[in-house]
């Protein structure tokens, strides 16, 4: 059976949550009837990851639905096998002109024409884009959407920046999460060649793992001067040290605030904390103000004994989390 969810619509967001996709059809024709009578409200709608089965007729029966809600400023649509069909489409790039945040987790039939409809949105601010692509037609090149400041990007990270590395330099982009690199070098490379495309207004980067540690040295990415950098984190729960001290000497910035996670036994033979705290300690950093490391309960003290300068000085945190 289809379940529906509606939340906080006094704070005007609805949320449709759809189980078992054989009446997603008959569910939505419901619907429409009820968002004649929400429309001029709704400024919020979340699509999350269902167990659809009709997926060819996915992108035609729900978004045609939607585009009563002329008020809708952010779109989350999380379906990760399917196609996101032509009509659908279109109707995204001509119906929704408020959305301001779109969160897209789902397949296009080419990369044009995910970034045709990431140009169709004029007031987009932050963009989250774990897409993919059947077919392999370029995007053309286009200004981005003048006010957009964030990106979250993950999956087909080469085809994803180079099509940014196509757009004329945006002066807005001051925040950027780049999810797990994949093992290809070519994509490492890519990545590198983003962030010194950025490098003169990024504020903040967040960095997810490397799946191949070794390319880091296995090519010459040079240093990446980020002259409005503060914030630099790396998320991923088994994130290695040694690892982030190279991404580190790779990245020249300001920096006023590290943060990493340490979830994996700590190898009292490595010398990688000891080059870790002689690197943030030293006058490349004078500005870090805190260096924050999330880890299991048992490893807080080890942290600290690892790293006691920064701890003596006050900069170090150390999060237990469970």
């Amino acid at each position: 059976m289809s379940s529906l969810i509606f939340r906080d619509l006094s704070r005007f967001q609805l949320e449709l949550a759809l189980r078992y996709g054989r009446l997603v059809a008959a569910t939505l024709k419901i619907l429409e009837f009820g968002f004649r009578y929400l429309e001029s409200d709704v400024t919020f709608f979340h699509l999350p990851n269902a167990d659809i089965i009709d997926l060819p007729q996915l992108g035609s029966l729900k978004i045609p639905a939607l585009v009563g809600l002329s008020n809708l400023t952010s779109l989350d649509i999380h379906i990760e096998k399917a196609l996101l069909a032509d009509e659908a489409n279109a109707l995204f790039c001509t119906h929704f002109q408020s959305i301001r945040h779109l969160s897209l987790r789902i397949i296009f039939a080419t990369c044009a024409d995910a970034a045709n409809l990431v140009y169709s949105f004029p007031l987009l601010e932050s963009l989250h884009l774990c897409a993919c692509w059947i077919g392999s037609s370029p995007p053309p090149a286009a200004t981005l959407p003048i006010n957009l400041h964030t990106l979250d990007l993950e999956c087909f990270l080469d085809d994803v920046l180079r099509w940014l590395l196509s757009c004329p330099p945006s002066p807005t982009i001051s925040s950027v999460h780049i999810r797990g690199v994949s093992l290809a070098l070519r994509e490492l490379k890519t990545v590198f060649q983003y962030l010194k495309f950025i490098a003169p207004t990024l504020k903040s980067l967040k960095m997810g793992s490397i799946s191949n540690e070794n390319t880091l040295t296995d090519l010459n990415l040079g240093i990446v001067d980020m002259p409005q950098l503060r914030n630099l984190e790396f998320p991923d729960r088994y994130s290695r040290v040694h690892m982030i001290v190279r991404l580190l000497s790779h990245i020249r910035a300001p920096l006023e605030h590290i943060s990493f996670c340490c979830f994996l036994a700590i190898n009292p033979s490595s010398a990688a904390w000891a080059e870790l705290e002689e690197r943030l300690s030293g006058p490349a950093y004078p500005r870090l103000r805190k260096l924050t490391i999330s880890t299991l309960p048992h490893l807080q003290r080890v942290l600290q004994a690892k790293l006691p300068r920064l701890h003596q000085l006050g900069v170090l945190e150390v999060f237990p989390e469970n």
